[in-house]
């Protein structure tokens, strides 16, 4: 009997004649023993959501971080930061002075105890671990006030000014700004969308352009000034098309790409390369539509790294196994038996469990492959 390929990933074309199925909370693997033998795909159940912890009810769970040395995560739910301990008790550290919207941490050590770095757009926070303080950093800290994405590189949180080519450090291994040092990424006038440290390179992740920058030392004694330059040789023409669908995956990072051709094609970066990951299928279904607000997040189960990206306008969630290559959508159904994106809308790896924040009611799950 011929093989039809009946078990496969989510493949619809625009011509069903071509290709039209769907895997929906199934993830396929390849069996590498009978690869050139009928059978060589299975299909197992993606893994279901147990309550870990319960923030504030009917809140979002804006963003997740675990702290270096694993003792605690950190959550934003609604306007409040929380630190979780081990145990899964959850203690309000902080108040944000939003309550919607994608949350990026990231940390550092300082003279005083590991801090928890914030920004919400509008802010930038910082929660002292060692001293138990919250702060909401003032307009005069820094080259200027808020931020959208963080991270940490050599001592340094790093951040974008919203609405720019400009990004900025705090001081080193503090998470203040008092010497206001920042860059331009102005190596063409497009803005930066969202940036990632990579392999201790920072990658300014711009709308149609991508700069890589690194540290090369400028505040060792007697020398002042911003401590990082471009990379010579590393400008790439494509950016960034949703900044919090950058999410680090395998040896690299994926996240919506753009350039001045189009949009909504996905991508990771290889060396100084853009590589596209999405197929055909994928791209049909973001074509013409909101992907600006995507927001993404990687695990991994059983071998299985995958990248999960949802899209809240279209109400979609794509999710991209690395091991296979393959596609699968991720979603849940509500009473009217109709299709939604998936619950989770960010992740933390903390205590050797994968966990997500819901973005509607306050709650944190563990990615359990055995609850379907």
């Amino acid at each position: 009997m011929a093989d039809f390929g009946f078990v496969g990933p989510s493949y619809s074309a625009p011509s069903i004649t071509q290709d039209d199925q769907e895997c929906i909370n199934f993830y396929p693997e390849i069996d590498p023993l009978k690869a050139q033998q009928r059978g060589v795909i299975a299909l197992y159940p993606t893994p279901g959501l147990q309550t870990q912890v319960t923030l504030d009810a009917g809140t979002p769970i804006r963003g997740m971080f675990t702290m270096s040395g694993g003792d605690y995560f950190v959550a934003v739910s609604g306007s409040s930061l929380y630190k979780v301990n081990t145990s899964m008790v959850a203690t309000k550290v902080g108040t944000l002075t939003t309550s919607t919207g994608p949350v990026s941490i990231s940390d550092n050590q300082t003279s005083t105890g590991l801090i928890a770095f914030l920004a919400d757009g509008v802010n930038r926070y910082t929660y002292n671990f060692g001293t138990n303080t919250f702060a909401t950093l003032p307009s005069t800290d820094g080259p200027w006030q808020g931020a959208n994405v963080v991270d940490s590189v050599d001592g340094y949180n790093i951040y974008n000014q919203p609405g720019t080519y400009n990004w900025a450090v705090t001081d080193l291994n503090s998470g203040l700004s008092t010497n206001a040092y920042y860059g331009s990424a102005n190596g063409y006038p497009d803005d930066i969308v969202s940036l990632i440290v990579d392999r201790r390179q920072v990658y300014l992740l711009k709308e149609v352009t991508t700069e890589v920058w690194t540290d090369v030392g400028n505040q060792i004694p007697g020398i002042t000034g911003f401590p990082f330059q471009r990379i010579p040789g590393t400008m790439m023409q494509s950016g960034c098309g949703a900044p919090f669908s950058v999410a680090r995956f395998g040896d690299s990072f994926a996240f919506v790409a753009k350039d001045t051709r189009g949009n909504s094609t996905i991508e990771m970066i290889t060396g100084y390369a853009f590589q596209k990951i999405s197929t055909h299928a994928v791209e049909q279904s973001l074509m013409n539509q909101v992907t600006s607000d995507a927001v993404a997040y990687t695990y991994q189960l059983e071998g299985h790294e995958t990248y999960v990206i949802s899209f809240p306008t279209l109400d979609l969630t794509w999710a991209y196994d690395l091991a296979t290559g393959l596609w699968h959508k991720w979603l849940w159904t509500d009473t009217q038996n109709n299709y939604h994106r998936h619950r989770s809308n960010c992740h933390a790896f903390f205590q050797n469990i994968s966990l997500v924040g819901d973005w509607q009611n306050g709650q944190i799950y563990q990615l359990d492959s055995q609850n379907f």
